[in-house]
């Protein structure tokens, strides 16, 4: 079977992963989600994907198809005949919520029809983005929206913010767990590494960001540490490894330190890949 073929079949299984109904025809895929009247279909073009993955090392493929897949997911989740490409900020504002995606879900979100979603870069290929919870569904927020607004880019990511800080009460940091010195955000609603990032000082009161390293294996959980001897720092990796290897959508192994920028952001101060 060719590498062509073999990713084919990858982004099919991480789309029926996501719930969704995938029929191939050719080398594109048409795809619905939700029953009845309320059902939203979207005939995908894989080129731009299928290039990506030729050009990238194997061990990066299954990242980048789960980030495509998410992107898929987020923009054929939007009812038809909605009207939410239409509402002003002050429809929004009080809906959205940030996400961190692997760049890849630019590709995806594009190839259901949406116009290039509003982004920030976290890292090198890592994006914060932002969706819209709507009555039934939700879709991304675009560039285009944003420009329509006029709205500046602090302005939509304190709104995302907010909303993101009024979800996160019941969270509870996990002390030493799953290692020794290595300690856990996790709520499991799929915002846990966005949480752990854009709320870092309700998190962590007392920070100090000499010391603070993180990783974000998977979009649900972020794990930390602030001791940062040798032991430490082995501990959060293979924790990071261990999630990492074993997530359908996997975001990275990078060991990042916050940088002092807004909206968050971080640079990777490891090697890994």
């Amino acid at each position: 079977m060719s590498n062509r073929e073999t990713h084919i079949e990858a982004i099919t299984d991480a789309l029926l992963g996501r719930r969704l109904e995938v029929e191939r025809i050719g080398d594109t895929l048409n795809v619905k989600a939700g029953p009845g009247r309320f059902a939203s279909k979207a005939n995908i073009d894989l080129e731009p994907i299928l290039t990506a993955l030729a050009d990238a090392q194997e061990n990066q493929h299954t990242r980048m198809i789960g980030g495509f897949a998410s992107g898929v997911k987020t923009a054929i989740s939007e009812p038809p005949r909605s009207k939410a490409n239409d509402w002003t900020y002050e429809q929004c504002a009080g809906r959205m919520m940030p996400n961190l995606e692997v760049d890849t879900y630019l590709l995806g979100v594009e190839a259901a029809g949406f116009d290039e979603p509003w982004h920030v870069r976290f890292s090198e290929d890592l994006l914060l983005v932002i969706t819209i919870e709507l009555d039934r569904g939700y879709r991304p927020l675009t560039q285009s929206q944003v420009d329509a607004w006029g709205a500046t880019g602090d302005r939509v990511y304190s709104a995302a913010r907010s909303m993101l800080f009024h979800k996160t009460r019941d969270v509870r940091l996990r002390h030493n767990d799953p290692r020794e010195g290595v300690h856990t955000v996790k709520l499991g609603d799929g915002h846990d590494a966005a949480r752990g990032i854009v709320l870092t000082e309700v998190f962590f009161s007392d920070l100090d960001e000499s010391t603070f390293r993180f990783t974000a294996p998977s979009q649900d959980l972020l794990y930390y540490v602030q001791d940062l001897s040798d032991e430490t720092l082995r501990a959060l990796e293979e924790a990071t490894e261990e999630t990492y290897s074993a997530t359908d959508y996997p975001l990275s192994r990078h060991i990042f330190e916050l940088q002092p920028t807004r909206p968050a952001s971080a640079k990777a101060i490891d090697s890994t890949t």
